[in-house]
């Protein structure tokens, strides 16, 4: 059996997933509407700023804050930009999934590490 092959269909079944044609639609969406596109480009930036704080642990400006939360609740608002976060989400854990299970042949590496 060679990992190869295997990594070769496992991008095949990835392509053709549900999880991935759902992501790839709304994103269609998304882009075909202007005014959605824009908002969702101004969610993204917003986002990195905001994980920037996080990742530095720091609390941002209220200010920053108040735009991040009324941001959230545009998108949130927006059908399709509720759908394609949604969609995004769900490939996120599908990813995590399929992360988890190709570190697992590893596991015993790390355990004799520590022992």
């Amino acid at each position: 059996m060679n990992p190869y092959d295997k990594a070769h269909e496992l991008a095949r079944a990835l392509t053709d997933s549900e999880e991935l044609t759902a992501l790839l639609e709304a994103k269609r969406l998304v882009e075909q509407d202007p005014n959605d596109k824009l908002l969702m480009e101004s969610f993204r930036q917003k986002q990195m700023e905001m994980s920037t704080y996080q990742m530095q642990g720091t609390e941002p400006s209220k200010e920053l804050t108040e735009e991040w939360t009324k941001l959230v609740t545009e998108v949130s608002g927006k059908p399709n930009l509720a759908q394609y976060l949604e969609a995004e989400g769900r490939v996120g854990q599908l990813m995590q999934d399929i992360n988890r299970i190709l570190a697992a042949p590893f596991e015993e590496l790390n355990d004799s590490d520590q022992g």
